[in-house]
């Protein structure tokens, strides 16, 4: 609607779409639709400069509203409203925006009733020639606005009031009792003010409905003797019970009974006979449809005045609403909840009604209202996750302030917040005095708001502020200066369009929000005002209850990992069930439009095990951060580049500079977010992680789902020393290796490369990279000690949640939540004892046990001297080790191999081979053989039949030719950890890799220490064929190309898909069960020259570990796409290998 004045035309109000479902009903022939059910999302134009003297009010679902007479009349058409007008004209509910004018007198957030007058237009003649004071008389204005009967009424969401037209509800007086006071009460007591009557005369009530009730508290409340007449059985019992009973009726008569009238002039007594004073008669209130009839005689002869009366004037509301404060006046009413809207005009039909109809906003006042005082108590086990969402919030914050995200004093708002528990438990993570600017606890609760009121004038905390409104309602720019700034900024010379235009524009470093999302019945306007909340660094946090099946979640890459996400078909169905008696909603919308609406940082499903019970109820937690928030096109080619070495990188790194071969390369998570930005989704969760180190990845993939959410090696089988020693890596060197347990990848971040690409197929081996990388970033020497050096740490949740979350990405945080607390506690056996590897590691202890050799174990790892050591050893451990019993029933074993030490079956074939090969070399001697044949008999490949055969023996001459002369040569106490960890399940701080030195925490605990790090999740062969060419330098591939079948173009492909990614004189390095892999021969037809480096020969190390035969350096010679176009002059033959020393030696 809009009206127009001098200073041209004033948008005033648009009432709420209509819901799809509207009541239409026809009486008499004329459709009067004006009954519809909540619409979510009003649409309402607020102007705080043209509407100045007006207010705002949130009616739904805080307030109240009623529905009377009137409204039924409007229903019926005696008024000619115009259709689909919105009922009730006596609303309820809390200010959420003023006028300018009227900001003046009202403050957001306080308790209001609206007459249902509004906007008096001042030139017209009943506003010129009858004020009120300085005001208009608005009830005789001839162009006033009259809610619910000419324009939109009461039954929204929010609703315009006029400033000159509503009066301050006092604290004791519900909205329910509150709505009827809007009419019924302001109609009765403008009509008892009109009186003129001083104290102690009697006065009759005819009719004892919602009026006549008010009437008789509010006569009696004035020291009025009060006769009460109705001709409703109904009415009259009514009358006997409603209100204090001071304030009850003197008298009730029965209007049908034939001495009414006798009965009525016998209570007047000397007062005046039965004149008296008849409040309907004397002063007609009600509209009955047939009018009023009076004796003409009487009224003449008996001067009687008849004076009506539409309703008090404002400073006549405010009279009355402190008598119902100081009297307790209250109403009897019948509530409904919004479902029952339709019902309406038939109830109020009905000849049994009692008092007043009153549509309940709100109903779960009176729930928390009875439970306020003891509310805390009673959720601590039920609402879990609380203080981790608090801790995971506070961590980000931190971390943002610590790199310059955030530079001021932080503001958080609380979303449902209730009694202020949140607030006070987040003190134990940062001290909420000390760091906020502002907290603001915003909730629809008055009980709860007033517990949390209570809550913060007994800390003495000043900078938090309770604010009872309705979360949708709620904008930080009315009450914090730099937000109203930023939002006066943004909306410069544009209108303001609410709940759009007037949204936020930002001004909070933190949102919350605990068990209330599901609480919420119209959710989506809420989680849309956190996203103006936030400011641009800002964090959210969400905890709450869920139910969801994988098919809803299935094939989203933004989620931030689905561990424990999904929920069986039971508990679905039960949960739901059961929490919507309570009117909580358990729908996976809430969550899935949360996930859409913003980025995820770290996410996690868990379950509450109800009172230990063994009934887990689940939830979920959700930190997440703008949905814009490096999302740029740039940002993205920023991060993709450090990941594939692209040109991009030539803006950014001098060391990288445009060759004739570059061309436009992308990593896949690149791809993946350039497709959801197109799509209008977040990006992959990995994208919001604060350091770039995770690539993301598809954990759905079979490559990857195959591994079951778990690590095969908790410790890494590869000796750094050694390959420090073999590379000698760079500061110029971009290096390519395979992460397995990452100590080999930390021992190369130390050397200070350009980048370091880890890569590895199983997601959990990256997780636990990551958890390293982390610890290192956070922790003080003593915790990264506890976790990787004992293997143990007590108190292990809370560093992950508190320190280490910022620094991890969502999947490998879901991970460790996971698994981590059952892994380090103090009561397991340690990491080391976890995964495929920590399998063998039990089962030696184990044996060790059995055979009563543990003590003798603990002095091996304890030797000094390498003779006390082969003393022990020669002694006992070593019949075990080799016992050819163990090594056929365990060792030879295919599956234990692999799920226990990671040897797949290619592997095992490698190593049997070289024994079979060996073998016949050595002993077969029938026939003199040129050198030629010699080399082609070692090299041709055994028959399956023979390695069947020699199953049994090959394993063991291999562990007799790796574990002998380790404990002859190295000092496990001082020199080999690797071994030491095996025996004893953790490492010393004798004994230890490189990386858990304190000199190399000190250096891989800076700032920057692993900005060149980067951990791919995918086969080698996928993350180079991604790289720019010829931008690698060093590649370890450990001994993964064992793992390769000889038949097949597997091998073939990774060594072409190397040759293109290393620069010309790039080296492979790898190592090998054989002594001479097959595989070294394909290198070679492929541009590289291979030579043996190290090579395990009979009572020597090859290095530390001494678990591979051999080890290899291919070196890049000549590019692919050179060779493929010339002819080739040679090809490099096997025989011309050259051979060295082993790598390591180590003197007694």
């Amino acid at each position: 609607m809009t009206s127009t004045t001098s200073s041209g035309p004033v948008t005033r109000i648009v009432l709420s779409r209509f819901h799809p479902h509207v009541i239409a009903a026809r009486k008499a022939d004329r459709a009067s639709a004006f009954l519809t059910l909540y619409a979510p999302r009003p649409e309402l134009v607020f102007d705080r400069k043209t509407m100045n003297a007006m207010l705002r009010l949130s009616v739904r679902p805080f307030g109240a509203a009623g529905f009377c007479h009137t409204d039924n009349q409007v229903y019926e058409g005696v008024y000619q409203s115009k259709l689909h007008v919105t009922p009730s004209h006596k609303p309820v509910g809390t200010v959420v925006a003023l006028g300018d004018r009227a900001s003046k007198s009202w403050k957001i957030g306080q308790r209001v009733g609206m007459l249902n007058l509004r906007h008096a237009y001042n030139d017209c003649h009943g506003c010129s020639n009858y004020r009120e004071g300085d005001l208009p008389n608005m009830r005789l204005c001839e162009n006033k606005e009259m809610a619910g009967i000419q324009d939109g009424g009461a039954f929204v969401e929010y609703i315009v009031a006029d400033a000159d037209s509503s009066t301050l509800l006092l604290e004791g007086l519900s909205f329910e009792q509150a709505a009827p006071m809007m009419c019924a009460g302001a109609t009765v007591w403008g009509g008892i003010s009109k009186l003129g009557l001083s104290k102690d005369l009697p006065v009759a009530v005819i009719g004892t409905g919602g009026l006549g009730q008010l009437a008789i508290q509010f006569l009696k409340a004035l020291r009025h003797p009060t006769v009460a007449i109705d001709n409703r059985e109904e009415g009259q019992d009514l009358t006997r019970k409603v209100g204090p009973e001071a304030l009850r009726a003197d008298k009730v008569v029965d209007y049908n009974a034939k001495d009414a009238a006798e009965q009525v002039i016998k209570f007047g007594g000397d007062a005046g006979g039965v004149a008296g004073v008849v409040v309907c008669v004397c002063i007609p209130l009600g509209l009955p449809p047939d009018g009023f009839k009076f004796g003409a005689f009487d009224l003449v002869f008996k001067e009687l005045a008849v004076c009506g009366s539409l309703v008090a004037t404002k400073p006549l509301t405010d009279e009355m609403m402190n008598i119902v404060e100081k009297h307790s006046i209250r109403s009897h009413i019948t509530t409904i909840d919004f479902k029952d809207v339709p019902k309406l005009p038939d109830m109020y039909m009905d000849k049994h009604l009692k008092g007043r109809l009153v549509l309940k906003m709100w109903a779960a006042e009176s729930f928390y209202k009875a439970q306020a005082s003891v509310y805390d108590a009673t959720r601590v086990r039920l609402l879990r996750g609380r203080e981790d969402m608090l801790g995971l919030v506070a961590a980000q914050l931190k971390h943002r302030a610590e790199a310059g995200l955030i530079s001021q004093r932080p503001v958080w708002v609380d979303i449902g917040g209730g009694t202020g528990w949140n607030v006070e438990q987040m003190n134990s993570f940062i001290s909420v005095p000390e760091i906020f600017r502002a907290v603001y606890i915003v909730d629809l609760s008055p009980s709860l708001c007033e517990m949390a009121r209570k809550r913060f004038a007994r800390l003495g905390w000043k900078n938090v502020k309770v604010i009872c409104q309705d979360a949708r309602a709620f904008r930080l720019h009315e009450h914090e200066a730099q937000a109203y700034e930023r939002k006066e900024y943004k909306v410069k010379g544009h209108n303001v369009r609410d709940l759009d235009e007037n949204a936020d524009a930002g001004g909070a470093e933190l949102v919350t929000m605990s068990y209330a999302l599901s609480m919420i019945p119209e959710f989506y306007p809420v989680i849309d005002s956190i996203e103006s909340l936030l400011s641009p660094n800002g964090v959210a946090g969400v905890v709450d209850f869920y139910v969801q099946n994988q098919i809803d979640f299935r094939g989203r890459n933004y989620i931030g990992g689905a561990i424990d996400r999904h929920c069986i078909w039971l508990s679905r169905v039960f949960w739901r069930t059961w929490f919507e008696i309570d009117r909580v909603n358990l729908e996976a919308a809430r969550r899935d439009y949360l996930e859409y609406r913003f980025g995820t940082v770290l996410s996690i499903n868990a379950r509450n095990n109800f009172f230990c019970t063994g009934i887990k109820l689940p939830y979920y937690i959700w930190v997440g951060c703008p949905k814009d928030s490096g999302a740029s096109t740039k940002k993205l080619a920023e991060i993709d580049a450090a990941a594939t070495e692209s040109p991009y990188l030539s803006a950014l790194d001098l060391q990288t500079g445009a060759t004739q071969t570059d061309i436009e390369i992308h990593s896949k998570a690149y791809e993946s977010a350039i497709v959801n930005l197109q799509s209008s989704l977040p990006l992959p969760a990995t994208w919001y992680q604060n350091h770039h180190w995770r690539i993301h990845y598809d954990s759905t993939l079979l490559k990857h789902a195959r591994f079951n959410n778990s690590y095969i090696y908790a410790f890494t089988w590869e000796d750094d020393v050694a390959d420090h020693r073999i590379l000698k890596p760079s500061a110029n060197d971009v290096i390519l290796a395979i992460g397995s347990a990452g100590d080999n990848i930390l021992s190369f971040c130390l050397a200070n490369p350009r980048r370091v690409h880890a890569v590895d197929l199983n997601p959990s081996q990256n997780h636990l990279l990551e958890l390293k990388v982390a610890s290192l970033t956070a922790l003080g020497y003593q915790d990264v000690w506890k976790l990787f050096g004992e293997g143990k740490h007590g108190d292990f949740k809370n560093i992950l949640i508190q320190k280490l979350s910022p620094h991890l990405s969502s999947e490998a945080f879901q991970f460790w939540l996971h698994n981590g607390p059952s892994v380090f506690s103090s009561s397991s056996k340690g990491l080391y004892y976890s995964g495929g590897s920590g399998n063998a590691l039990a089962m030696g202890g184990w044996l060790f046990r059995l055979l009563g050799m543990s003590s003798d174990v603990k002095k091996l790892c304890a030797a000094q001297t390498l003779n006390e050591q082969r003393e022990i050893w020669q002694r006992s451990i070593k019949t075990v080790l080799h016992s050819k019993i163990l090594t056929y029933c365990i060792l030879g074993n295919e599956k234990w191999l692999w799920k226990a030490l990671g040897v797949p079956p290619a592997q095992r074939a490698v190593i049997e081979a070289d024994f079979i090969k060996t073998a016949d070399f050595s002993e077969t001697k029938t026939a003199k053989k040129n050198a030629g044949e010699e080399y082609m008999a070692f090299h041709e490949e055994p028959s399956d039949e023979a390695l069947k055969s020699s199953s049994g023996n090959a394993i063991y001459e291999y562990v007799l030719n790796t574990f002998e002369p380790v404990i002859n040569t190295t000092l496990l106490s001082t020199q080999n950890h690797y071994y030491l960890l095996t025996l004893l399940g953790h490492y010393t701080p004798s004994s230890h890799p490189t990386y858990l030195s304190p000199k190399s925490h000190v250096k891989l605990s800076k700032p920057n220490a692993f900005n060149g790090l980067r951990i791919h999740t995918d086969e080698i062969s996928e993350v180079i064929a991604r790289m720019r060419p010829s931008t690698l330098t060093i590649v370890v591939v450990m001994d993964s190309m064992d793992w390769f079948p000889p038949t097949g173009q597997q091998a073939v492909k990774q060594i072409r898909a190397l040759n293109k990614a290393l620069k010309v004189k790039g080296r492979v390095m790898l190592r090998s069960a054989g002594l001479e892999p097959w595989y070294l021969k394909v290198f070679g037809e492929n541009g590289f020259s291979c030579k043996r480096v190290a090579v395990r020969v009979p009572g020597s190390c090859i290095d530390r570990v001494n678990m591979y035969a051999s080890t290899w350096i291919c070196t890049k010679e000549v590019g692919l796409e050179q060779e493929d176009i010339k002819t080739r002059t040679r090809q490099t033959s096997l025989a011309e290998l050259e051979l060295e020393a082993p790598a390591m030696h180590v003197d007694e």
